[in-house]
């Protein structure tokens, strides 16, 4: 079994997949003060959960705001790689990805084999985030879920983009996912 672990700044998530590229488990909780304690608890309760012992698990690769902290990954990688392998991996004839995080945003620009050729990021304006579009979600009385198709954000994109915008159930963990795609290399 592989593991792919992201720690972000306000969410950690985690997949668990077989050596066939099947996705076992999965699960998400939110990073309160401490990084470390969340990669920890997070990891426990997916072992748990899946009657599941340490050595059985292959390899641990972790990214995200908090990846170095995590004693127990083997590698880690930067979430740009991996939300690329992730992202790829669910709907490969994709060629740009737009990561709305906690405190940062990206926007990831694929080849067509999936890799990495060029990215932005915006770590200085808070209205960028992801924490100010849950705010305002909140504040419209929307879930963050749904957020974009209220304000008809996804449309208006696609409108401008002239290209359809794919969301997937498995979005919130394409770093963890990327992440468990190296780990299966390594």
């Amino acid at each position: 079994m592989f593991i792919g672990i992201d720690i972000g700044s306000t969410t950690a998530k985690i997949i668990l997949m077989d050596p066939n590229k099947n996705i076992i488990d999965k699960a998400i909780t939110n990073v309160s003060y401490s990084s470390k304690q969340a990669a920890s608890n997070i990891y426990r309760l997916i072992l748990e959960k899946n009657n599941l012992k340490e050595s059985d698990i292959i390899n641990i690769v972790s990214c995200g705001y908090g990846r170095e902290s995590i004693d127990f990954a083997k590698k880690s990688v930067s979430e740009i790689i991996c939300h690329a392998k992730g992202v790829y991996f669910l709907i490969n004839d994709v060629s740009t990805v737009i990561d709305i995080g906690g405190q940062d945003s990206k926007v990831i620009v694929l080849n067509d084999k999936g890799n990495v050729v060029n990215f932005v990021m915006n770590d200085k304006c808070a209205a960028g985030t992801g924490r100010f579009l849950d705010v305002m979600a909140k504040a419209l009385g929307s879930d963050i879920s749904e957020f974009g198709n209220h304000i008809g954000l996804i449309k208006f994109l696609e409108n401008e983009l002239k290209t359809k915008i794919y969301t997937h159930e498995l979005s919130s963990f394409t770093g963890a996912l990327g992440a468990c795609l190296i780990a299966m290399k390594d």
